[in-house]
């Protein structure tokens, strides 16, 4: 209603998709249900949808416990198991009462697959981050992708502050083949440049040649910090 705030909403009304109530509803149940979706700018200066990840959004939704700096995961009070039936209702309420979720069309079948994940307990301040990309392709076919990787370090709300390296590089996928690919941060790399929470973002696009597939990803993570004991 014109104010720029955050509730007091139901949250029990979030869980069951009831947008028509007050206040900031539509918008909370926005930001637990959500997609990310990936665009580019073309040459004629419009943008057009390249990759959209589908339920991304409102996952590991926390409090602190009672009583000690545990983290409590309340996910479940937000929303409804992905893919159940309460869930299903949820989003049709949402629709019945004005809600709308964009479909998006790609330009063309997804054959590769490009996911990041971290290593073990993750990287850590004061030593090279490492993670793993996995190229997968789905297709009976040889697939060839260009492939570009920007790493940056970047403030707690996401914008960057400056970018630490790029890279290029083509992979040959044969059929149905899964690629892991180790990609490592130096320490020296980063290290003149971490703000906020040191948090760093690793950006993954590209493109397949035979059908001209856009490959989009985006990878935000932290740098732990060692734990301080006091005895």
């Amino acid at each position: 209603q014109g104010f720029f705030r955050c509730g007091p909403t139901s949250v029990a009304a979030i869980r069951s998709g009831q947008v028509f109530l007050k206040h900031d509803v539509p918008f909370l149940f926005a930001e637990v249900n959500n997609d990310k979706v990936y665009w580019q700018r073309k040459c004629d200066g419009t943008f057009g949808v390249v990759h959209v990840e589908k339920n991304v959004v409102g996952h590991c939704i926390s409090t602190k416990a009672v009583g000690s700096d545990q983290r409590i995961d309340i996910t479940n009070l937000y929303k409804h198991p992905l893919g159940s039936t309460e869930m299903c209702t949820a989003y049709e309420t949402a629709v019945r009462h004005g809600l709308k979720r964009c479909a998006y069309p790609l330009p063309c079948p997804e054959d590769v697959v490009c996911e990041v994940s971290l290593k073990g307990d993750g990287p850590w301040v004061g030593r090279d981050a490492v993670l793993c990309i996995n190229l997968r392709n789905k297709c009976s076919s040889p697939r060839t992708v260009t492939f570009y990787s920007q790493a940056a370090a970047t403030f707690y709300t996401g914008i960057r502050k400056t970018f630490l390296r790029r890279d290029q590089s083509c992979i040959e996928l044969k059929p149905s083949e899964c690629r892991p690919l180790d990609w490592t941060l130096t320490y020296d790399e980063y290290k003149e440049h971490l703000v906020d929470h040191a948090s760093l973002m690793l950006n993954l696009f590209g493109h397949v040649a035979q059908t001209k597939q856009v490959l989009a990803t985006q990878y935000g993570f932290r740098l732990r910090t060692p734990d301080l004991v006091l005895a």
